[in-house]
């Protein structure tokens, strides 16, 4: 996260300590129904920053017109935990400290709000504090008011089961038999339990037909890329995953967007180097090279090929020397981006034992 949004987590932090002195109450029914239109952004929030600051100004002015809309206290929460996202379950410690205060604030200010619940026990689920997130769940089944209460309480167990449990297998079965999941942002939320659950216990068919719902749902480059992922991860085809990372990259040009193409690009060049297509596979990890210059997958993949290529005995003195040096230096960029590959050290001792043609 730049500055700006560090400064902005900030401000809103000392923003909700002031206006919750000063500000008047304004009717509970028009706090809620701004709030939750706040929400239903945040539900479809797709990595734009300035997506986010824009609901964060929203909830906050909502918080000086009602010192005690605890909703809106909940949303600011869930915005400042988003800003900070890194990857799957894991955020920046400082937007998480942020986020758990204003969930405990707004919880404090409606202790039966269920949405202000479902957020306090998310932070305890990305804490990963199995005893305080068991005694939000509870208090989150005694604040159900609708079918749909129910509903994302469910789904949130599951998530916890598999996530932190490790019991991906009843996850699965406790997702499989939740119901009454209209609303869209659920039905995702669902969706994302059921992918972890089936990857993990191996089901793998049913995993793909788990993304493949979710990208007809909600077709966004996110979910072209998190497939990807999964094509080139679990099933192995490559060249689907390529097309598809590709996908996203022309909904969104986003950094994880990069890493995920070239990721399969390099497992696409690896399966070419089995099949005995060294050349093939060059141009391919060098554009996997240029999309994550970190990848050493494809520069250990470079290596290789042109190691094999130096050992080719019809090739010339000359051939020889080029394709060898062209080794040891892709070797080497390997260890420049992770100095303790061990593969790549190997590789590079072994060539120090050639003798000369």
């Amino acid at each position: 996260m730049d500055d700006r949004n560090q400064k902005s987590g900030w401000a809103a932090r000392l923003l909700v300590l002031l206006v919750l002195l000063v500000a008047s109450p304004i009717a509970q029914a028009a706090c809620d129904d701004e709030a939750r239109a706040i929400k239903d952004v945040v539900d479809d929030w797709d990595g734009d920053m300035s997506q986010l600051e824009a609901q964060q100004e929203k909830a906050m002015a909502l918080m000086q017109k009602d010192g005690q809309c605890a909703l809106a206290v909940t949303q600011l929460s869930r915005i400042v935990r988003k800003a900070g996202f890194l990857k799957g379950n894991e955020y920046r410690p400082e937007n998480l400290a942020k986020s758990k205060e204003l969930a405990l604030q707004a919880v404090q200010m409606d202790g039966d709000c269920y949405l202000c619940l479902w957020d306090l026990a998310h932070v305890y689920f990305f804490y990963t504090d199995t005893p305080a997130f068991n005694n939000t769940l509870n208090r989150l089944r005694k604040a159900e008011k609708t079918p749909l209460d129910h509903v994302y309480t469910q789904v949130l167990e599951a998530n916890f089961v598999c996530s932190i449990g490790k019991d991906c297998a009843k996850a699965a079965q406790m997702i499989e038999a939740v119901q009454g999941d209209d609303e869209l942002y659920i039905k995702l939320y669902r969706l994302d339990v059921q992918k972890q659950a089936y990857r993990q216990t191996g089901k793998l068919q049913q995993a793909d037909a788990a993304y493949r719902e979710q990208l007809k749902l909600k077709p966004t480059a996110w979910a072209y890329g998190d497939y990807a992922a999964f094509l080139t991860g679990y099933l192995k085809q490559h060249d689907q995953a390529v097309a598809y990372a590709r996908k996203s990259l022309s909904l969104k040009d986003y950094p994880l967007g990069h890493v995920k193409l070239s990721t399969a690009l390099a497992n696409k060049a690896f399966d070419m180097i089995k099949a005995g297509d060294l050349r093939g596979s060059i141009p391919l990890n060098e554009e996997a090279l240029k999309e994550n210059r970190y990848n050493t997958h494809a520069s250990n993949n470079l290596g290789y090929a042109y190691r094999e290529l130096a050992l080719n005995h019809s090739s010339s003195w000359e051939q020889h020397q080029e394709n060898k040096n062209k080794a040891v230096e892709w070797y080497n960029a390997t260890l420049r981006v992770d100095a303790n590959n061990d593969y790549a050290k190997r590789e590079l001792k072994g060539i120090g034992l050639w003798k000369v043609r």
